[in-house]
This record gives structure tokens, C-alpha cells and sequence, in this order.
């Protein structure tokens, strides 16, 4: 497909009066996973989302440097950050209030995930992170709409080169379907880490409903649909704070409004996904995507790589009880919704399958033992031909996306 935003910056990167800032090259450095930039192959430009995104959502070098010191993905507790900014002369009041500039604008998060419940401030990476908090922020995104520009830049460039290689389930790379619950019902056994319940379980009381920041992006350059953008995000746990108090647009729902919205979501055929990043024990959000216009699901119809966003969860069939039917199908891909179906449908191979024995050679009897019995006549008996076996169907490399 081709990458209609190849090159796309915006026109202020182009005035060569603007010089370039030196701690936002740095900062943009280090949070990138595009591979070419991290290997030191490439430099960053003026032209490159890394720049103009990062110098957008971080409006002052001071910004830039803090980052820079909280590395990417390092929880910092305010006593932490102190010790890093030491030499730069900053009370705790004036401390707090950047950070929470920082916040507001998505460069950085923060959870209350330590011993002591303490807050901690993190830098993430792109995407999941500041690309999505960037969006979120309307007011943010009305006044410079480029950063929905940026948050798509970032679900491509960096995964271009190492999709094929990412393993089922996403392999920690941002997002991964789950089933819906009524699919999850119907078969004989279920993992609890993909189940919605299991998530809302384990939050339980703190569940937020925030705007989509896919569609909000993908309006920003026409390419959105009709969905309304609100509520369809919902974050959980640390994060349903975050998105609150931080200009993201949520508000606190109950858990019975939660399920009306994975509910609604099914009904309209979108996918649940959730953030992959954690581990199997953390995830920060529960979204309800439309398969048109999310950038996870995008990704893997783009590189046709299922793998990014197929789930984890695979069916267990007891094949000594369960009917042929059902014993062919215990190798398929777990049922989804009809959106995921569309693009992750494999074949199912039945682990039974039958083989066909071949006609045993004329002579040579079923128990394998030689026939010593002679034969009359100078033609020798001609062995019984073995059956023909159908042509295997000829296959394309490629698939059309």
C-alpha cells in the first residue's frame, strides 16, 4: 500500500530561520523505536515526526532536558525527580507544575504503581503513549491538528521492517485483540488474562471512559468515519485517573456502564483491544475499535501480519470427548467478532485426519510376511497401482491486502 503521508511535515519546518533545538533532537532520539534512527543510520531532521511532534508537545528546552533525565519508561517518584534536576535550581512547586504541563500535553504519564502507592511520573515510548495522550487532549489537537499526523507516523514507521517477525499475540508490541465475552462463553476452557471480566476484576472501581484517539486523529486529515470519537476508550486502574485529570477528556464510569460499552461495541462490530506492553499482569486500557480506522488493527492488514493483533487466546478442546467436528477445529484460531475474522482467518487442520492406505502390492500379503507360494506362467503379476494422490492446490506468496 502506498504511504500517502511519505514525507509530510509541517510548513514550519521548512523556514530556515527557525533553527533546530538541540534537546528536542536529543529527546526525540531517545524515545523512537525506528530502527534506522536507533542504529544511529539516520538522522533526525527538522522533517522527521520525531522533531516537530516532540518540539510541539514540548514547547520549552527545560521540558526537553527533564525528559531526558527521566528516561524512557523509568518510573520517578517525586523524591526522584528532584535528585535529577538538582543542578537546575527548581522549587517543588515550580517541579510540579511543569510535570503536570507535561501531562497535560502527553509527553509524559503517571501511575501510583510502587510498595508505597506514591505517584510516579514516566516518559513513554510513541506508540502506546504520547501518541495517543497527544490526541486525546482536544484542545490540544484543535490548535495543532499535525499531532494526529504524528500519532500516525508512528503506528507505521517504526513497524515497516519488523512486523513479519512479531510472534502471536503482539510479542509486547503495542496492542492485542481480545475475545468478546459470549464468544469466550462457548468454548470448553478459557484463559482469565483474555477475558474482559478478568480486567474489570482485577481494576475493579476504577474505570474511566475517554475519547478515541484514533478517530480523533484520523479526522484531523479526513480519513475518519462516522463514530463518534467520545467514550469508546476505556481506561482502567492508575489510568483512569491519568485520562481525568490530565485535559484527556474521560470521566469516571461504574462498571455496569462499562460493560454497556464493550456491549454497544460488539453490536456494532468492533474489535476489544488491549495494551501489550506490560507484561501479562498490567494493561491500562480496554479500547473498542473500529477495524476502518484503528491504527493497530491497520498495522496488520498494512504488512499482512495477523500476528500483530491476533489474540493470545487459544482454544482447548478435550479431543477424547469432543465430536470430530469439534476435534478438527481445536487447532483453529479462536471465534472474534466478524471485523477480526475478516483479516486473521487461517485454515483449520484437523489434528485426525484420516490417511489413505495405499493397496498393498500383489503377492505381498496384509501381515507383511513375503509369499513363498511360485507362480505359473512367464508373465510376471504386475503389482496393483498405487492410488493417485490429487494435485496439492497451487497457492499465491502474496495476499491482497
Amino acid at each position: 500500500m502506498a504511504d500517502k503521508m511519505l514525507g509530510y511535515a509541517p510548513e514550519w519546518t521548512y523556514d530556515d530561520s527557525i533553527p533546530m533545538r538541540e534537546p528536542i533532537v536529543k529527546l526525540g532520539r531517545m524515545i523512537t523505536d525506528r530502527i534506522p534512527i536507533v542504529l544511529g543510520i539516520q538522522k533526525i531532521t527538522k522533517q522527521d515526526p520525531e522533531y516537530w511532534a516532540v518540539a510541539t508537545i514540548c514547547p520549552t528546552d527545560e521540558m526537553a532536558e527533564v525528559a531526558m533525565r527521566m528516561k524512557k519508561r523509568h518510573p520517578r517518584t517525586l523524591s526522584d525527580m528532584k535528585k535529577l534536576v538538582k543542578d537546575m535550581g527548581m522549587t517543588e512547586e515550580y517541579l510540579l507544575n511543569l510535570l503536570e504541563q507535561m501531562s497535560e500535553n502527553g509527553l509524559i504519564e503517571w501511575n501510583y504503581e510502587n510498595e508505597q502507592h506514591e505517584k510516579q511520573w514516566v516518559l513513554p515510548m510513541f506508540v502506546p503513549g504520547s501518541g495517543e495522550f497527544s490526541n486525546m487532549n482536544k484542545a490540544l489537537l484543535e490548535k495543532h491538528p499535525e499531532l494526529g499526523r504524528f500519532f500516525e507516523r508512528m503506528t507505521r514507521l517504526p513497524l515497516e521492517k519488523v512486523t513479519p517477525m512479531v510472534p502471536p499475540g503482539g510479542g509486547g508490541i503495542g496492542m492485542h485483540v481480545i475475545p468478546v465475552e459470549k464468544a469466550i462463553e462457548m468454548e470448553n476452557e478459557a484463559i482469565n488474562l483474555e477475558k474482559i471480566s478478568y480486567w474489570l476484576d482485577k481494576y475493579d472501581g476504577k474505570y474511566a471512559a475517554s475519547p478515541c484517539s484514533c478517530r480523533y486523529s484520523r479526522k484531523t486529515y479526513d480519513e475518519g468515519c462516522a463514530d463518534d470519537p467520545e467514550g469508546w476508550c476505556i481506561a482502567i486502574g492508575d489510568m483512569a485517573d491519568y485520562v481525568v485529570e490530565t485535559q484527556k477528556g474521560g470521566h469516571y464510569i461504574t462498571r455496569e456502564q462499562a460493560l454497556e460499552i464493550f456491549k454497544q461495541g460488539e453490536e456494532n462490530g468492533f474489535v476489544h483491544q488491549i495494551t501489550n506492553i506490560d507484561g501479562e499482569d498490567k494493561i491500562f486500557a480496554i479500547c473498542n475499535c473500529n477495524v476502518n480506522v484503528c491504527y493497530a488493527l491497520r498495522t496488520s492488514q498494512l504488512f499482512n501480519t495477523p500476528n500483530m493483533s491476533r489474540s493470545a487466546y487459544v482454544a482447548n478442546v478435550k479431543k477424547k470427548t469432543a465430536s470430530p467436528a469439534a476435534a478438527a477445529s481445536s487447532t483453529a484460531p479462536p471465534v472474534r467478532s466478524s471485523s477480526v475474522r475478516s483479516f486473521a482467518q487461517s485454515r483449520a487442520r484437523s489434528s485426525t485426519r484420516s490417511r489413505s492406505c495405499l493397496t498393498p502390492i500383489s503377492g505381498v500379503p496384509k501381515s507383511g510376511k513375503k509369499n513363498t507360494a511360485t507362480r505359473t506362467g512367464s508373465t510376471p503379476t504386475k503389482p496393483a497401482p498405487r492410488p493417485v494422490r490429487p494435485p496439492a492446490r497451487r497457492t499465491s506468496r502474496f495476499r491482497a491486502i
